[in-house]
């Protein structure tokens, strides 16, 4: 399949020392060879004109990637097959963009965006399986401009980027 290529990929997950995927806009590339060679995945035609910043794989089969589709909502893709087939997962509404998704075996799968307005948010799945992930809605503290996000356990996250009113670069404990 021939694919645009974007100019910059923007977020990697390798689930082990030869497996890869990697996303740029509404391309996902996967290698199975440390890297040497990458083949462009198919993503669902809902999600052709989508742009994905982030993506975790706590598998070799299981992915998920997240970012924003061309009509301001956030859109996850989800694949239980090492790529072969990705699909849009059922999110819940008012998302805009997710620009940061972090996901652990034991402990499911964290995103964090904005809904309107430019409010923070997050949703959770305590399932890194998207056949059977359930999206929730979780609450950030005000005044924070999410960049990352990573769980230790189901109920300690990190999440990073701006905090408060300044320009500084801080850390909030979810």
């Amino acid at each position: 399949r021939t694919a645009a290529l974007p100019t910059y990929m923007s977020a990697v997950s390798c689930p082990s020392s030869t497996v890869c995927e990697a996303v740029g806009g509404a391309v996902i590339l996967r290698s199975v060879n440390e890297g040497a060679r990458w083949a462009v995945q198919a993503v669902p035609k809902s999600a052709a004109t989508a742009s994905f910043a982030s993506l975790s794989c706590p598998t070799v089969s299981d992915c998920v990637a997240a970012g924003s589709t061309s009509s301001n909502s956030a859109a996850v893709l989800g694949t239980v097959s090492g790529g072969a087939t990705w699909f849009l997962e059922p999110l819940p509404r008012g998302l805009e963009l997710l620009g940061s998704i972090g996901c652990r075996l034991d402990v499911g799968c964290t995103a964090v965006g904005y809904s309107g307005s430019d409010h923070a948010i997050g949703i959770k799945a305590s399932s890194t399986d998207p056949d059977s992930q359930s999206w929730k809605t979780i609450a950030l503290p005000p005044a924070v401009w999410p960049g990352g996000v990573d769980c230790a356990t189901a109920s300690d996250c990190v999440v990073t980027g701006e905090a408060g009113t300044t320009s500084e670069n801080g850390a909030v404990a979810l």
